[in-house]
């Protein structure tokens, strides 16, 4: 008489992988990753190279553009860019709350472990600071947000700043003419408002990865847990030194590239 193997439990949806093929998926992320912040660092450079220059039409992507197109054009792109990075960084917190939680350090491990040079994942120090690299990672990572953000503000017309402060000192504000005009500051504001909502979107989304794997971390691994926990601390602060250095980026390309001279 041939026995038959036990009925085994439905599988839930999402753990239709196997811990291997997610472990790859993993590092399949971050990859992906690097290459998004690979083109942003070099667009970005390029970018605001370019717009500091001052020329108009300016030559990008083998395209003659007018000033005001480029803008729009490039922070399409930007934009896009963020986008596909919070995609991938969702994508991740998913992976990871498809692994039983004993495989949940493997998971992080294999985060840790790919060479992308801005892992934010990484929980090792820097031996002279004394500063997680995965903090300095996302420093470079915020800073190089603003570094595009910049080349977005050296694009942006001088009218589309112009016009609220002659509005204010007019006073007209009554005037149909005036809210036709905030209408045309409105056009050119909003792609960089969008922008920065979606970057802001990508630094909450590895904050989650953190969140998902200290929340599914069994507690025989509570170092692990502590570790995450004050590695969660470590990135907050280091967002926050990213934003005053890249505040002082953006001075900087301002003055540079709307200066008198």
């Amino acid at each position: 008489m041939i026995e038959r193997e036990p009925a085994q439990p439905p599988k839930k949806a999402g753990q239709f992988m196997e811990h291997e093929d997610l472990l790859d998926a993993l590092s399949g992320q971050l990859t992906a990753l690097q290459e998004i912040a690979k083109w942003a660092l070099g667009f970005g450079f390029a970018a605001t190279i370019l717009a500091i220059q001052g020329d108009d039409p300016i030559s990008i992507l083998n395209l003659q553009l007018t000033r005001t197109q480029a803008f729009f054009v490039i922070s399409s792109l930007y934009v896009a860019a963020c986008v596909a990075a919070v995609g991938r960084f969702r994508r991740i917190t998913d992976l990871l709350a498809d692994l039983a939680p004993e495989k949940v350090k493997l998971g992080y491990s294999k985060l840790e472990a790919h060479p992308w040079l801005f892992n934010p994942f990484v929980l090792s120090d820097f031996k002279v600071w004394k500063i997680p690299l995965g903090a300095i990672s996302l420093f470079c990572l915020v800073c190089l947000f603003w570094l595009c953000l910049s080349s977005l503000y050296a694009l942006l017309p001088d009218v589309a700043l112009q016009i609220p402060l002659q509005i204010v000192i007019a006073n007209s504000w009554r005037d149909l003419n005036t809210w036709m005009q905030f209408g045309l500051v409105f056009v050119y504001l909003a792609p960089i408002g969008l922008f920065v909502i979606v970057g802001d979107l990508a630094v909450s989304s590895i904050q989650d990865v953190i969140n998902e794997s200290t929340k599914r971390i069994p507690d025989p691994q509570v170092e692990l847990r502590d570790r995450l926990l004050q590695h969660r601390s470590a990135l907050k602060a280091a967002a926050s030194h990213g934003i005053g250095t890249g505040g002082l980026i953006l001075t900087v390309v301002i003055v540079w590239s709307k200066g008198p001279w």
